[in-house]
Order: structure tokens, then sequence, then C-alpha cells
């Protein structure tokens, strides 16, 4: 905030008044296209031969009328009344020389008025048969600088105002001057006058912190500033002085910044060939993530799909359109966290590193102990719990040591849908309920070996109906 630095000031009290008419107990003088009105008060102390001590006060109204544009003033205009027809003679105050100077008269009417005239402290007669009453205002023009510089020619931020690191804006607040003379110790002194100002812009949900406390603002490129908008923004400084003017103006930034934004899914499990958005990524190897582009302002894309610091080995690709999506597959078990870097067409670069990081789950094997394939859909198939299966194989023995069921995993992702309880697994022949003997030996894409003794075991096949 940018403060006047009067001359002196001797103003005790200033009433303010935004609107209706002040009422003097002598008569009225008006400004008709007022903006603000109010009351300067003059003071000044005398000693009595006595030594007694007394305080002298006078008033005068005071009129601003707004002119925002230094180069098309308002023009000023005073007025005065009187209850009669009545000579009206208007005289202006001479700061240098002290005297009132004649400025204009009209004679036998109710109603004067004097147009076009400057900034200053004037005084007008009112002469009716009866009476000869004088009364006094000061008038005053504001026009406070506030503006933003530094553009170019077509009104946009100069191009040494910002890098792909920060965002300048500039701007001035100063508010306007507006001097009176004291007559109780004869000296120029200022009206109080402060400006409040605020940074605004046509981005809608864009925040611009500090845009309240800085005039010249520096955005910066990283946390904890606003970084730059990554689309073209109108920015505006708005600023209000203590009369209630408020101006605006206006510069617009053709955004060079980027920002880096991506978004996965996931294959529903229950939905084959369905992809949904997965907040919690998660699934067993191998896993395919599909990788959408939610950047800003970007041109070319640089994708890094394995931590490095996880797996010893880096993936990486680069994509150019927006629309763009990308599939990779994770074999190993583990926390994985994906990263992109954006750039713009002016070189300017943004990343995005996951928080939430994609879990490939640990392999897992689970082997049951019965089943009961007897057509009540029901535990049909004997199965096994799995997850994350890289190789698996299965031999089941009935109790003579005959061989009457194998199968060999031939798919990438693990997918048996079991032993339905018939030789050989084709559906015809069904093998007598009792005891069988298996063998499983498998290896999880975490490398971790599932065979030995833990998966040599039996399982009872059993049927209700026989």
């Amino acid at each position: 905030m940018i403060h006047a630095s009067p001359v002196r000031s001797k103003l005790l009290l200033t009433l303010s008044l935004l609107a209706g008419v002040i009422i003097y107990a002598t008569g009225q003088i008006n400004a008709p296209e007022k903006d603000f009105q109010g009351v300067i008060i003059y003071a000044d102390t005398i000693t009595l031969p006595d030594t007694t001590i007394i305080d002298t006060i006078t008033t005068d109204p005071f009129f601003v009328i707004h002119s925002p544009d230094p180069d098309n003033q308002q023009p000023l205009a005073l007025s005065a009344t009187s209850a009669v027809n009545a000579d009206f003679y208007w005289y202006l105050f001479d700061t240098i020389s002290h005297v009132f100077t004649e400025y204009d008269s009209l004679k036998g009417r109710k109603y004067s008025i004097i147009n076009d005239i400057k900034p200053g402290y004037y005084k007008v007669r009112i002469v009716t048969g009866s009476s000869d009453t004088s009364f006094t205002a000061w008038i005053f023009r504001d026009t406070p600088d506030i503006r933003v510089v530094d553009e170019d020619n077509d009104g946009k931020i100069d191009i040494y105002q910002y890098t792909c690191d920060y965002l300048l804006l500039k701007g001035i607040a100063q508010p306007d001057t507006l001097r009176y003379y004291d007559f109780s110790d004869s000296i120029m002194c200022s009206l109080p006058n402060t400006i409040s100002f605020a940074w605004s812009c046509d981005n809608q949900g864009y925040e611009i912190f500090g845009a309240t406390r800085y005039l010249n603002l520096y955005i910066y490129n990283s946390p904890p500033s606003s970084k730059p908008p990554t689309k073209d923004t109108k920015f505006t400084l708005t600023g209000t002085d203590s009369y209630g003017l408020r101006i605006e103006s206006d510069i617009l930034y053709e955004s060079i910044h980027v920002k880096a934004d991506f978004g996965i899914l996931l294959e529903d499990e229950e939905k084959p060939g369905t992809w949904t958005e997965a907040e919690n990524p998660e699934g067993e190897a191998p896993l395919e993530v599909k990788f959408y582009n939610l950047s800003e302002n970007g041109e070319e894309y640089y994708w890094t799909f394995i931590d490095s610091a996880k797996t010893g080995s880096v993936e990486m690709d680069t994509t150019f359109e927006l629309g763009d999506t990308l599939s990779f597959k994770y074999y190993i078990p583990n926390y994985y966290y994906p990263s992109m870097v954006a750039m713009s067409s002016a070189g300017c670069l943004d990343s995005l590193k996951m928080t939430q990081p994609i879990h490939v789950l640990p392999s897992e094997l689970k082997v049951p102990n019965v089943f009961s394939p007897d057509g009540d859909g029901h535990n049909e198939y004997f199965t096994v719990y799995a997850k994350s299966l890289k190789e698996f194989k299965v031999t089941i023995f009935n109790r003579w040591g005959n061989l009457v069921y194998e199968h060999t995993q031939t798919e990438e992702m693990f997918e048996w849908e079991g032993w339905d309880g018939t030789l050989h697994g084709k559906g015809n022949a069904k093998c007598q309920p009792g005891v069988y003997y298996y063998v499983i030996e498998a290896i999880g894409w975490d490398k971790k070996k599932y065979r030995g003794k833990l998966y040599r075991g039996f399982v009872y096949l059993f049927r209700s109906n026989e």
C-alpha cells in the first residue's frame, strides 16, 4: 500500500459522507457532480491576556470528483442556492497571495453554478435586499495512478517479465495528493489518502498468492506459490482509494508454462475389456496399466514407468498428443511410482510423480483339501488360490499311483479353472470319490518357488449323491 507524502497535515478530522447533502447552520454550497464529500476542520490555539487558553475551530466542506483518466479529466462545478432572488458573487482563493480574486457573478437568480472550474478553494457571496452571506468550500479532482506497467504494444506482458521459472506482474498504485490551505497556520496540507489494491484474473479457479500484498508480484514455478497459469490469462490490478475511486488496469499473459498430470486405468476383473479409473491401483502380476494424459499446455511428454530405485531398470516412452493413451505391463511384484515430464512449446518443463503407488501383489499359493463335483454349483472344482504366479504345474494321482489329471500353465497370466473330478479333466469318465494325491510346482513372478513338501498333499473328492 502506498501513502501520500503531504507537506504537513493539520487536518484534525474528516467527516466522510458518501451520500446525502451536508447542511450547514449558515447555508449551503454544493458540488452537483460530487463523488465524495466531507468536512475539513481547522483548529488553532489562542492565549488570552489573563493566560486563559482557548481553541478556535472553523470548518469548510470539501467535495471530491473522481477523474480516473488523467488524459480525460472530469469537469468540476460548484453551485449555490438562495430562498429568494439574489446576486451571486464567486471568488477563487490564491494560495500564493492569500487573497480571494473575483471569479464569476450572476444576478437576480435563486440558483448559481460555475462550471469547468479548476481544483481549489472557492467563496460565494449571496446578496439580497436584506442580507449579505458568504459560503466557502474546497473542490478536488481525484486522479490516482493505478495501472499495470511493462506491457508491450499489444497490451500483453512484456517478454522480459517471464521465464520458465517465474512470471512477474508489475503495477503502480499511487494515491492522488489533495492539498488544501490551513488558514489557522497559513500552511499547505493534504487530505489523508491511501490505496488498497488486489490482483485478480479471468482464469477460473486460479488462486493468486500475495494478491493484496505485493504490487510487483512474482509467481514462481515452484511451491508454495501459485505457479504461473498454463493457459492464456488476463490479469487485472484493481485499486481503491480513500474517497471510493476504483480503477482497474488489465494485462494479458500468453502462457508458456506447462502442467504435467496423468491418470491411470485398470481392467475390470468382472468385465474384461472394460477399463476404469483406479485411485488405489493394485493387482497381481502381470498387471497391465493404461496411462492417459491430463497435462495442460504441453507439446512433448516423457514417461517413466518403472522406478529404478525399486527394480534396477527404467522403461521410458515419449508421446506428442494429449489424447494418447499408453499401456504398460508390470511383471515383478513391488510398489511402482511412474512419472511424467511435460514440455511446452517454449521448452518449459513440469513433472509429476505418482504419490499413490501401483502395487503389484506378491505371489501367493493356497491349496484346499476337499471339493465336491456333484453338480450343485458349489465347490465343483479342485483349484487353488493363487496370485502373481509365473509358472504352474499340477499333477494328480489316485490311491494306486495312477495319473488322473495334469495341467501346466501356458498363459502369461495364471488362469486355471481347476480339476472337475473327471479322468484327465475331459468331463467324461467321473473319478471315484475318495482321496487323491497332488503334486504342485510353481514359481511366482517375484521368483518365489512353490514346490516340495508343502505343495505335496491329499485332496478328498466328495459327491453327496453317491
